[in-house]
């Protein structure tokens, strides 16, 4: 195991925060997955040199940008990731905060080897009747909260005309960002699609649309009933149907879904295929139950 250790490229991982959220993240010290590395930065600048620091640095770089989505100006530094990186970061993971994973972020990871020689983005539709899981157009979109970045590439592709090209069509027709850095990303692909790696919806369920769960049907199973299957020699087959990250992209967030509800162990151990309900269902009782381990067993 010690030698197969050593081959491994163990993850990495990096917070750009605002300041009075940085106490809560530093928490996430405490969970130390094996050889997991965290690094936190906050807002404020930096006392002693008087220099900003690359999140607000980069925000003045976009805060001109018409935009009323609700996440504002700093979901839009999302843009500018290949510069906010040191070169020697080729590649990397970006994920927004309101969702939970089923699967092992590897595997996420190992999307980047079946991108082709000119893909720099990868990335799951919006799930809508236009998803191209369905149909093989991109009207719906990408949903940029989960999005595997080839910052090399980016960065050799002149990845700055790129979006700024794709912003100026999205602001000649709206006046304004409807959809934030989202509808930025959608319009480059769209406009590019070469460059575009299509992410298996199951890396991103979404939970925002009542009828989503049509567009990318799973079934939600516990780990119990996962070794059943595995046992039944199952578990190969069913996986493809398994979500691998649920993504609560609702108004609503987590701390705001209400109380944690009574566990339903039918919507657990079912290999029916859930409805949006029940999906959001799933996640509350997922997200609660993480909330309530105790530390001790993270360590």
């Amino acid at each position: 195991m010690d030698s197969k250790l050593k081959w491994i490229r163990l993850p990495y991982s990096k917070l750009f925060t605002l300041n009075q959220l940085l106490g809560i993240f530093m928490c996430l010290v405490v969970w130390i997955y094996y050889q997991w590395t965290w690094n936190c930065q906050s807002d404020v600048a930096d006392s002693r040199n008087q220099t900003q620091t690359p999140l607000v640095r980069n925000q003045q770089n976009v805060s001109w940008i018409p935009n009323n989505h609700p996440a504002g100006t700093f979901a839009t530094v999302k843009l500018l990731i290949p510069d906010i990186l040191p070169e020697s970061v080729e590649k990397v993971i970006s994920l927004d905060c309101d969702m939970l994973f089923n699967d092992d972020i590897r595997n996420l990871w190992d999307h980047f080897s079946h991108f082709k020689h000119d893909q720099i983005i990868g990335a799951a539709t919006e799930q809508s009747p236009e998803s191209p899981y369905k149909s093989r157009n991109l009207t719906s979109g990408v949903n940029a909260g989960v999005l595997l970045l080839h910052l090399r590439r980016m960065r050799q592709s002149d990845w700055h005309s790129l979006w700024k090209r794709a912003l100026s069509v999205l602001l000649a027709d709206t006046g304004m960002l409807i959809d934030g850095e989202q509808g930025i990303i959608s319009e480059v692909v769209r406009i590019n699609p070469s460059l575009y790696y299509l992410l298996p919806c199951q890396w991103n369920v979404q939970l925002w649309r009542l009828d989503g769960s049509k567009y990318c049907p799973v079934y939600w199973l516990d780990r119990l009933a996962k070794m059943q299957l595995y046992r039944e020699r199952k578990l190969a087959k069913a996986e493809s149907k398994l979500p691998s990250l649920v993504h609560c992209n609702k108004h609503q967030k987590p701390t705001l879904l209400g109380q944690e509800p009574i566990r339903n162990s039918n919507l657990s151990s079912t290999e029916e295929f859930l409805d949006n309900q029940q999906l959001v269902r799933r996640f509350k009782e997922s997200f609660h139950w993480f909330r309530k381990l105790d530390r001790a067993c993270l360590e």
